[in-house]
């Protein structure tokens, strides 16, 4: 009897395991990739009379319908320069793709900031708070640098779904 429930618990454990064991690999492929491709932002020299106020990523079903993967790094910024400037110096930087062997475009964007919530078309079904805002008034010269990419595969990441 010892024999069958042991068998029994190991047989669950199995099950358990070929189902959960998938999700956490591409989750976590899912965050290096994320990680990897936000640095490209958060790394790049920022524009005279810039400076950085705060930064976020984020990855999932972030745009559209359907299942898929999206990934969204961005940086808040206040900055003398206007948008149009701002644009087009992060404009001229090359950013690769998410995942590595890609044809995928890199959108890159500036957005003017007027509360403390990223508002842009990148992110309909996500949310970034910028918690350095959260008392503020005056939102004159602060803009989030955006960069997007998405529609992979979920594959096993239950965010994509």
């Amino acid at each position: 009897m010892k024999k069958i429930k042991l068998l029994l618990i190991g047989f669950i454990g199995f099950i358990v395991i070929l189902f959960v064991l998938p999700i956490m690999i591409a989750t976590t492929l899912n965050n290096i990739d994320l990680g990897m491709f936000s640095s490209q932002l958060f790394n790049m020299q920022l524009p005279d009379n810039t400076v950085l106020v705060e930064k976020s990523k984020i990855c999932g079903k972030l745009n559209g319908n359907g299942n898929s993967i999206d990934f969204l790094a961005c940086m808040l910024v206040k900055s003398d320069l206007t948008k149009e400037q701002l644009n087009e110096y992060i404009g001229s930087i090359k950013f690769q793709p998410a995942k590595s062997g890609s044809d995928h475009r890199v959108d890159v964007d500036v957005v003017p900031v007027n509360k403390n919530k990223l508002e842009t078309k990148y992110l309909e079904h996500g949310e970034i708070n910028f918690n350095v805002l959260q008392n503020q008034s005056d939102f004159n010269g602060y803009y989030a640098f955006i960069i997007y990419d998405g529609g992979y595969s979920s594959d096993f990441d239950i965010r994509g779904h």
